[in-house]
């Protein structure tokens, strides 16, 4: 995909779409992109509105503006230069990626914002990725060996471990709510 995809994409079982640089795949909440297969974003490349499905395996190296949902089974893995921003556009509001069983991994290099880790869901903060405004609630588990800069909410039920080589940090009233 080197051009502009807005809606309704189903990507199978055994199916690969690739972003390429200057593509975007995009859709309304509830209308984008469901991936039983493999999505590839590509440096240069955007993505919004995508649920990773079981068996899903969504890799990125570009954009990911807002709402990637990794359901139970799915795998999202951002790779070195790839960023979750957590918005659509410049000021909106702020919603990356949504954990709700699935399995998050963030590699060297790589960054992500807006996280929310729910019930079976997993962060894995892997060593030289960096991470910000993280809500981890009842069932949800981060493991951290990166960098949190700021502003995350470890709530009832959620557990955050933090293990060699990690770091957790902010700024007064800007750090870490237990």
């Amino acid at each position: 995909l080197a051009g502009t995809i807005t809606s309704n994409v189903g990507v199978s079982a055994g199916g690969i779409l690739t972003v390429s640089s200057g593509g975007i795949l995009s859709g309304a909440i509830d209308a984008g992109t469901t991936d039983f297969g493999t999505i590839n974003v590509l440096v240069g490349g955007t993505a919004d509105d995508d649920f990773v499905s079981s068996g899903g395996v969504f890799n990125d190296a570009g954009v990911v503006r807002s709402n990637l949902n990794i359901q139970a089974g799915g795998v999202a893995n951002i790779q070195s230069g790839g960023v979750i921003s957590g918005q659509a556009y410049p000021d909106s509001a702020g919603y990356g990626a949504a954990l709700a069983g699935g399995t998050l991994n963030i590699s060297t290099g790589g960054s992500a914002m807006y996280l929310g880790v729910s019930s079976g869901g997993a962060l894995n903060l892997l060593s030289g990725g960096s991470a910000q405004r993280i809500t981890v609630s009842s069932g949800g588990v981060a493991n951290i060996r990166g960098t949190v800069t700021n502003n995350q909410g470890i709530l009832s039920g959620g557990l955050e471990i933090i293990s060699s080589g990690g770091f957790a940090s902010g700024l007064t009233g800007s750090g870490t709510g237990l």
